[in-house]
């Protein structure tokens, strides 16, 4: 298939990005934390609040 050229002029999807930097930091041995995954409509348990 071949895909139009228009498609060149987009910007890089960003969650692609963050991912590679995110693999790129735990290559290094940093230890990182997403917060990218979760279920914004379902209410904080209470204990993570407090």
């Amino acid at each position: 298939m071949q895909l139009a050229n228009r498609l060149d002029q987009l910007p890089p999807y960003l969650f692609l990005e963050i991912s590679r930097k995110i693999a790129e930091k735990r290559a290094q041995g940093m230890d990182v934390i997403s917060f990218g995954i979760g279920d914004p409509d379902i209410p904080t348990p209470k204990h993570i609040l407090t």
